[in-house]
């Protein structure tokens, strides 16, 4: 959210001209984004609209994840927005992942991810100096290879 303030800033030169915007921000209702706050912050009108959901289809696909959880089968999750955290509690019924992930390492692709991971009883044990896949990715394996 932050990079998208400051494209915005450039786009319509400067922090000052969001006084006068108006930002419609169509989302899940679940997100956890921070854009439409920081938006108001920098003096915009920002209207929140929930106009998706995203929901899991495939019960079995919920219960195999469930049972490799409960099992040790995952090693790893990786979380790229806040939402995603949001969602995955939303899926296991639950608002403290802590007990299912016990074992498992956590990995935010930013602070505000890493924020809505402690937000669910989950505490990141990774998270990259830069908010990409690429430096995710990059900080997994320095994880990994520290962990040996």
């Amino acid at each position: 959210a932050i990079r998208v303030i400051e494209a915005l800033e450039a786009y319509v030169g400067g922090r000052e001209a969001f006084s006068t915007a108006n930002f419609l921000i169509p989302r899940s209702p679940t997100s956890l984004d921070p854009l439409p706050q920081l938006l108001e912050d920098g003096g915009a009108r920002v209207d929140v609209v929930a106009t998706y959901r995203i929901a899991s289809t495939n019960e079995s696909l919920l219960a195999q994840s469930r049972a490799l959880l409960v099992g040790g089968g995952i090693d790893y999750v990786a979380f790229s927005s806040p939402s995603d955290v949001a969602m995955l509690a939303q899926l296991c019924d639950t608002t403290d992942l802590s007990p299912s992930f016990q074992d498992v390492v956590v990995a935010c692709i930013n602070q505000p991810t890493k924020q809505a991971a402690d937000e669910f009883g989950l505490f990141a044990d990774v998270v990259p100096p830069e908010s990409s896949i690429t430096a995710l990715v990059e900080a997994i394996r320095s994880f990994q290879y520290r962990e040996r």
